[in-house]
């Protein structure tokens, strides 16, 4: 269970360091966008509401991209909506602070987006049920997210000191799902939202590589993008340092410390009306 209000304090910290660390949100971000736009003329008037709007960086592409476009801007941390608001000024961006999970939306939406934000949900089954009761007919949902691979060298590590050490291996940090897992749960039917038109699931794997496993650590931390789970991390420092000596001794290279990231994407495009038949790509 995520607790909101440590992930808010947390992303509005990082708000001024965020955009230099952020490199794998920035290339899935683009990609989302890559999709996005193969769907749409870029000359169509749209209410587009996105998710976890961050320092802006999706926002202001969509502002560029689609220029008949109005944007509903939802994000978390206060921090992250005043960054954003240092470099977007259009009147055709209104920025609110909320949580997705609790928040009432009153309209329907031509598209919902969200980059590098579903992972921070509770209920994400329940969540996106909601946001697709929400969608035009015709309207897309897509929203990228971290997969079951993701960090899978520290998990590695963690593995290997918990069995060395002969001590119950608790989770480190959240779970991610597969692909498959995503897919089934972003198309599950919602008896107030129409047929699915249109399904498209992808991954891809992305690798950054640090000098050392606390600058991998760093680089996250300078996002906000630590663990906020409700119940805090039991083990002493001491654990992490054998951690961080598994992790380099068993995944070191030339180019440094690898870091994986699994990115998963979805988009979720719904029927235009009723005799419009499911596909799936």
């Amino acid at each position: 269970m995520i607790n909101k209000q440590l992930l808010e304090r947390r992303f509005s910290k990082r708000a001024d360091t965020y955009d230099e660390f952020a490199t794998v949100q920035k290339k899935m971000a683009n990609k989302l966008l890559s999709l996005l736009q193969k769907e749409l003329s870029n000359e169509q008037p749209l209410r587009i509401l996105e998710i976890g709007s961050g320092t802006g960086y999706v926002t202001k592409a969509l502002l560029a991209k689609f220029p008949k476009a109005n944007i509903i801007a939802i994000e978390l941390a206060e921090g992250m909506i005043a960054k954003a608001k240092q470099h977007i000024s259009s009147q055709r961006v209104q920025f609110i602070c909320a949580d997705i999970e609790s928040y009432s939306l009153q309209e329907t939406y031509d598209v919902v987006i969200s980059n590098t934000c579903f992972q921070w949900l509770n209920e994400p089954q329940k969540t996106l049920q909601r946001l697709r009761q929400n969608l035009k007919p015709n309207g897309m949902l897509l929203f990228s997210t971290f997969g079951i691979n993701t960090f899978q060298e520290l998990h590695r590590a963690h593995a290997t000191v918990t069995n060395d050490l002969e001590c119950q291996a608790k989770p480190l940090g959240q779970s991610f799902p597969t692909l498959q897992a995503l897919t089934t749960l972003s198309v599950s039917a919602s008896p107030k939202a129409p047929a699915l038109a249109k399904v498209i699931a992808k991954e891809e794997i992305l690798v950054e590589y640090f000098p050392t496993v606390r600058d991998f650590l760093h680089a996250i931390q300078r996002i906000g993008a630590t663990n906020s789970n409700a119940i805090a991390d039991p083990r002493s420092p001491g654990f992490f340092r054998k951690l961080f000596a598994a992790y380099e001794a068993q995944d070191a290279t030339a180019k440094g410390i690898p870091a994986t990231y699994h990115c998963l994407y979805i988009l979720l495009r719904q029927a235009q009306d009723e005799t419009e038949i499911d596909v799936a790509t």
